[in-house]
């Protein structure tokens, strides 16, 4: 094998290398975030069923002071 192929050979598995690893970096990435989505979908679920109970909660004040009133 001349030189040269070796060089080449020689970079194209360094390159290879590289590819490896982003590839792996980026799947890594990818499955931290599909995580974040599903923990922030649980928290807005859990945060509108607190919102609605928060105006049924205000609603029924509002029926309470207004019976009291009439």
């Amino acid at each position: 094998m001349s030189r040269k192929s070796k060089k080449a050979l020689q970079e194209a598995r360094e390159d290879l290398t590289i590819a490896e690893r982003k590839y792996h970096e980026s799947k890594s990435k990818v499955e931290e975030l599909e995580l974040e989505i599903t923990r922030l979908g649980s928290t807005n679920d859990a945060l509108q069923q607190d919102l609605k109970l928060a105006f049924k909660r205000i609603s029924g004040s509002i029926h309470s002071l207004f019976l009291f009133f009439i």
